[in-house]
């Protein structure tokens, strides 16, 4: 889906206006002053709850979006890089990294579905295997769900929605940790998961070589590991479907 040119989707502009918020300061990552004039709101007595908890919002969301930055290929983060960081020309961009204007629209589009789905707590087979995502995503709702609580801005079926969700998260992440973690020894299952794990950059043919294994051994593992863990989440599938707050566009 090329997000430039479809205005159906509505959670684009927001997107790039969080992309702006994080990275508006080059090359270096940080959060302005106002992300922490939540912390002085609170200490005001009589102060409007909904006007902390919309700055509250926007440094998770923010911060959600770096998440992305930060768990991307170093191929994709140097892409981006040129984009949006020290932004440069297409044409630019093709000369020094040597790929084609399909290849940055494709490669865009993928990092704003990944910058969406943590948005709204969803979860791509690309990122099945990748604990960092899975752990990042718990304590995205953890921080979520202690300041709704906190400020009492919740109902009692959302709250157990959002509750729902994070120990999906939490339950992908002991499962996937558990799949390559043994108390006498490691198998060679467990070896590919560890250095998948470790590397997200390693290429199968060279994982392959370094674990002594065959490649179709090495897709076999990753398959039925992204299967046992997308399990855990078409579990529940059906229920949040459900829910008037769990549409697709549902932003943190």
């Amino acid at each position: 889906m090329n997000y430039d040119s479809d205005s159906n989707i509505l959670i684009y502009p927001l997107i790039k206006d969080y992309i702006r918020d994080v990275f508006s300061n080059g090359s270096r990552i940080e959060y302005s002053d106002a992300f922490f004039y939540p912390l002085l709101l609170d200490s005001c007595v009589g102060t409007d709850n909904s006007k902390v908890i919309s700055y509250q919002r926007r440094m998770i969301n923010t911060l959600a979006v770096s998440i992305i930055y930060n768990l991307l290929p170093a191929a994709d983060r140097k892409l981006f890089y040129f984009k949006h960081i020290k932004p440069q020309g297409e044409t630019r961009i093709i000369c020094d990294l040597d790929v084609s204007s399909r290849y940055i629209k494709q490669t865009m589009n993928r990092i704003y579905t990944k910058m969406i789905n943590i948005l709204c707590y969803r979860i791509s087979q690309d990122d099945l295997l990748d604990s960092r995502y899975l752990l990042n995503m718990v304590n995205i709702l953890d921080m979520r769900i202690s300041i709704m609580l906190r400020y009492g801005r919740t109902d009692s079926d959302y709250y157990h929605y959002l509750v729902g969700i994070r120990e999906q998260f939490s339950k992908a992440y002991i499962r996937y940790t558990d799949l390559y973690q043994s108390p006498k020894c490691i198998s060679a299952h467990a070896r590919v998961l560890m250095a998948f794990d470790f590397d997200r950059d390693i290429s199968i043919k060279f994982l392959a070589a370094k674990l002594k294994v065959g490649t179709p051994y090495i897709y076999f593992v990753l398959s039925n590991s992204r299967e046992e863990i997308g399990r855990i989440f078409r579990l529940e599938q059906d229920a949040h479907n459900g829910h008037p707050e769990s549409g697709e566009n549902n932003v943190l």
